[in-house]
């Protein structure tokens, strides 16, 4: 679905009308509720894939997913809602949640064989991070976790072309060199970038797709073991905090 779409419904507060009068009489004639909703929005975006309908935590409104959008309708499906819902009780945001649910990354299926590995102190807490060598922000979590201990940080190269045009060639050159942890920690930390051609075979591609697949648009995205994935340099407050969560939740599992 065009990234215009959700802008114009943001821009006028997230309520559009998606039904025209010969959808009402489909929605009329439809026998329930996911089926009027369905009919609907593919009458209105016909090149849209609309699926994943079902009744929402808040009553009368129904969750969908438009392409790779959660978005909430109501049973008619005359009004669509995007943007973030939060259950105050728990302050999550339950269109994340539902995102990643749906569409982000599984960590068990994490290629972590394709990842820079950084332990610092037991490593026993586990975060994954899509990165950009020459993104600022990526190089202020990398400080972040600096000043950590027992984590494990699994760095996937994800170079931001239109954004970072030498990061490509950066992150092969890092990825060619006899020690690639310390490559990366002297590059990200002091500047220093290791000598060498990045001619070797490497994953800097493949990172890139499996990025962009999973709505990585901008990095750092960090994503943790309860399938979470949280955008952006975030303190090092929320770090512990959602590292601590993850891992609880993944020990509540196996017990």
């Amino acid at each position: 679905m065009p990234k215009l779409f959700l802008k114009s419904l943001l821009a006028s507060f997230a309520f559009l009308s998606c039904a025209t009068a010969s959808l009402a009489q489909t929605a009329a004639a439809a026998t329930d509720e996911p089926t009027v909703i369905k009919t609907a929005l593919e009458a209105k975006f016909p090149k849209a894939k609309i699926a994943n309908i079902r009744k929402s935590m808040v009553a009368g409104m129904y969750e969908a997913t438009i392409d790779t959008d959660v978005v909430f309708v109501d049973a008619a499906g005359k009004f669509v809602f995007v943007g973030a819902l939060y259950d105050v009780a728990t302050m999550t945001n339950q269109v994340e949640s539902r995102q990643n649910e749906l569409f982000g990354f599984k960590w068990d299926e994490l290629p972590f064989d394709k990842a820079i590995k950084v332990v610092r102190g037991k490593g026993t807490r586990r975060v994954a991070v899509f990165t950009d060598a020459d993104c600022p922000f990526c190089k202020r979590v990398e400080q972040t976790f600096s000043q950590m201990d027992d984590v494990t940080i699994f760095n996937f190269l994800m170079p931001i072309d239109s954004l970072h045009p030498d990061a490509g060639r950066k992150s092969k050159v890092i990825w060619c060199s006899k020690d690639r942890t310390k490559a990366w920690l002297d590059f990200m930390l002091n500047n220093k970038l290791v000598d060498g051609k990045g001619d070797c075979p490497n994953p800097v591609d493949e990172l890139k797709a499996l990025g962009a697949s999973k709505r990585v648009n901008g990095t750092p995205a960090l994503v943790f073991p309860d399938n979470r994935t949280i955008p952006g340099a975030i303190p090092k407050d929320q770090i512990e905090a959602a590292l601590n969560k993850a891992e609880a939740s993944v020990k509540a599992k196996k017990s």
